[in-house]
């Protein structure tokens, strides 16, 4: 964080302040406001020195920030991107940001590793938490399946293990599609009339939802990867019943030096967030979805590898594919 001391004239200079707006989102969305906080105080030399209590920010470092001047603002200026912020204004700003607001992709990598410490000690536990102990000769993998949980609307893809390829249905890119929807542009009310886009959580996010068959597809590569070494793949998911999940994934697996990790019982989206969260960047290997919660627990993870699903395509009207894959 930057230092207060050249803020606190208020009389003599202006002063701008970075404010992460963080207590109507969920716990990833909210690490992501604060990274773009951290990053824009860096960047432009603005201290961040306010965010908004958010699930499990009290257990983090986070919650030292304090309030100084955010009450007595008059100007607050919710920032869309970086072009909104003017260095050069002589008046008192409330920068204030939230999940829609868009990073600029040139930077430099110093800035950015600056970034990132400074966000993974945002982060720190207060209190030490017992996490589990990564094993020599055991390759750690997390595995983060989004499912929906009873949170989000239901799946309309079918997990891609068994069905068949409909050669007839002509492809459709996912991600315009989902821009379509999103946007709720003219043409949405077209692709309703096939797809019914209202009812499903992966029409409008396919790569935060994608379907089983990335996951097994994965599992399998990291596995041939390591082959020398047992794989531990530790399941967090949102899903109530991870069991049927690692049932499912054995059956394709087929592979006895796989063994799965998940918890038994009262699993539900809303529990037990920071524990998994700090115990996913422990692992040694992460294969994720598009979805904050993993993405920022890669920021603070020292992985050996990162896999994400990078492009999609509905294959037919109920069956989504990932077809590019990405990889750190």
């Amino acid at each position: 964080m930057l230092p207060l001391s050249n803020f606190l004239t208020r009389k003599v200079l202006e002063v701008k302040i970075i404010k992460a707006k963080t207590s109507d989102s969920r716990f990833g969305n909210c690490l992501l406001i604060v990274y773009w906080a951290t990053y824009l105080s860096k960047k432009y030399n603005i201290p961040f020195i306010y965010y908004e209590k958010f699930v499990e920010s009290d257990n983090l470092k986070i919650s030292n920030i304090k309030d100084l001047f955010q009450a007595s603002f008059a100007n607050v200026l919710r920032l869309k991107s970086e072009n909104d912020i003017d260095i050069k204004s002589d008046k008192d700003i409330c920068y204030e940001i939230d999940i829609d607001f868009l990073m600029s992709n040139e930077n430099s990598s110093e800035l950015l590793k600056d970034v990132d410490a400074e966000f993974k000690k945002l982060i720190e536990p207060i209190k030490d938490i017992e996490l589990p102990v990564q094993q020599e000769n055991i390759i750690s993998c997390a595995l983060h399946v989004r499912k929906g949980g009873g949170f989000d609307l239901p799946l309309l893809s079918q997990d891609g293990l068994q069905s068949k390829i409909d050669t007839s249905f002509i492809p459709i890119d996912a991600q315009v599609l989902a821009q379509e929807v999103l946007s709720r542009s003219a043409i949405t009310r077209m692709f309703n009339k096939l797809f019914k886009i209202d009812r499903y959580i992966d029409l409008r996010w396919p790569l935060k939802f994608p379907p089983d068959r990335f996951y097994v597809d994965q599992i399998k590569y990291v596995a041939q990867l390591f082959k020398d070494k047992k794989l531990k793949i530790y399941l967090f998911t949102d899903d109530q019943n991870p069991e049927k999940i690692v049932k499912k994934y054995k059956k394709y697996l087929n592979n006895l030096n796989i063994e799965f990790v998940y918890r038994k019982e009262n699993n539900t989206h809303d529990s037990n967030i920071l524990y998994d969260f700090l115990t996913m960047a422990k692992c040694d290997c992460l294969i994720r979805p598009e979805s904050t919660y993993s993405v920022m627990a890669e920021k603070i993870g020292n992985f050996k590898l990162v896999l994400y699903p990078a492009h999609a395509i509905w294959v037919s009207k109920s069956q989504l594919a990932i077809d590019e894959v990405g990889y750190k």
